[in-house]
């Protein structure tokens, strides 16, 4: 009896070692888009508007701006690109990340103090 339990747990053991290696050798099928990779970044129009009493220098990947207090401005950034603070106000200091561009700020405005 005994004999017998050892042989079939060796069976066991052995069938399920046996089943596991061809699961983690199968090919695993990604479709990633190229396209993504290599493609053109989505540009994204959003107003930026000076709620504050002081102007607002900002920085992004391509320019520099300034925004007087009360003003609006109306900027087209890539997805992705970062408006990094160039000066200290009530909200944020030098060299704070104000924003990320994201595709939900297309066609809205952005407050800032």
């Amino acid at each position: 009896m005994k004999m017998m339990r050892a042989v079939t747990a060796t069976m066991a053991m052995a069938l399920s070692l046996t089943a596991i290696a061809p699961t983690w050798a199968a090919p695993v099928h990604v479709k990633a888009p190229v396209q993504a990779k290599f493609g053109k970044s989505k540009l994204v129009s959003f107003t930026l508007r000076n709620d504050g009493t002081t102007t607002i220098q900002l920085k992004t990947n391509k320019s520099e701006m300034s925004l007087e207090p009360g003003k609006t401005l109306s900027v087209e950034l890539a997805v992705g690109d970062q408006i990094i603070a160039q000066t200290n106000s009530a909200s944020f200091h030098k060299g704070d990340v104000v924003a990320v561009v994201d595709p939900v700020l297309n066609h809205a405005t952005m407050i800032l103090k």
